[in-house]
């Protein structure tokens, strides 16, 4: 904490220099009393590079988990790509819902939708109590990463928005918005509490930017276009035919092809 003061007074000293803007100075002095109040336990991050490491190898190779750790591993997943949306909010998803949210998280919500129910993921919805249904979350959730040895920050739910806030950190996010789209510091970065914390709600626009910026760091196989040649005499109706053989056994990708046939100039 003292050495994090000393390097802040160096450039506050460097910016009174050229700074004219008295409301900019004003907030320099702000910041500085700020950086005095808080406590110096509060400059130890409870997240370690060691724990966010497993959640990541966790997250990476989540469409290969089966049965129970499967779909927790996809819930926790879900969560960290929606900015740590809340555990109870993803039980109440319904298979309608899904095209609000990145291809990501609909490639993770296919892996449980079925046309028997009509929530996304099986957690039987229809028999059991919100509450109870967040205990459970709660419970399964917490012995998923206590399994692998994750560090576990608080409740789950405050766990599951330290490791994203890390996250958004180490993806260049910075620090307001990720105050700004949790409304709080996070318990396991509550050095973050230096940055004012934000009353007015993220826009739509905004979170999904924020969303995006951490994606490829949870996902092994991130969805992106890709260009395919297609081989001599294959036309794009047998590859579609050919995927279609295929449905049950790949998740049929998103293709883009030319509707409209060049035409050809023949002597």
């Amino acid at each position: 904490a003292k050495t994090s003061l000393h390097y802040f007074d160096l450039i506050a000293g460097l910016a009174n220099k050229e700074i004219t803007d008295g409301e900019l100075i004003i907030r320099f002095r702000n910041i500085k009393a700020r950086i005095k109040e808080i406590a110096s336990e509060k400059w130890r991050m409870l997240v370690t590079e060691e724990s966010f490491k497993r959640l990541v190898n966790l997250t990476k190779l989540a469409d290969r988990q089966q049965d129970e750790a499967g779909l927790y591993t996809d819930i926790l997943l879900f969560s960290l790509l929606n900015c740590g949306m809340d555990i109870s909010a993803i039980a109440k998803l319904q298979y309608e819902d899904i095209h609000k949210y990145s291809p990501a998280c609909q490639i993770i919500a296919e892996r449980h939708i079925s046309s028997k129910r009509k929530y996304v993921f099986p957690l039987e919805q229809s028999r059991k109590t919100p509450r109870q249904i967040e205990k459970t979350l709660s419970e399964k959730l917490s012995q998923l990463l206590g399994a692998r040895n994750i560090m576990i920050i608080g409740n789950i739910q405050e766990c599951i928005r330290s490791y994203w806030a890390y996250a958004a950190l180490k993806c260049g996010v910075l620090p307001e918005m990720i105050i700004k789209a949790l409304g709080h510091s996070p318990i396991g970065l509550p050095i973050l509490a230096i940055c004012s914390e934000r009353k007015e709600a993220v826009s739509a626009e905004q979170k999904q930017l924020l969303s995006d910026s951490v994606t490829d760091l949870f996902i092994g196989n991130p969805p992106n276009w890709y260009a395919m040649r297609l081989r001599p005499g294959i036309k794009f109706d047998r590859l579609k035919e050919r995927i279609a053989d295929c449905k049950n056994e790949i998740v049929t990708p998103e293709l883009f092809y030319p509707c409209q046939e060049i035409a050809k100039k023949l002597d």
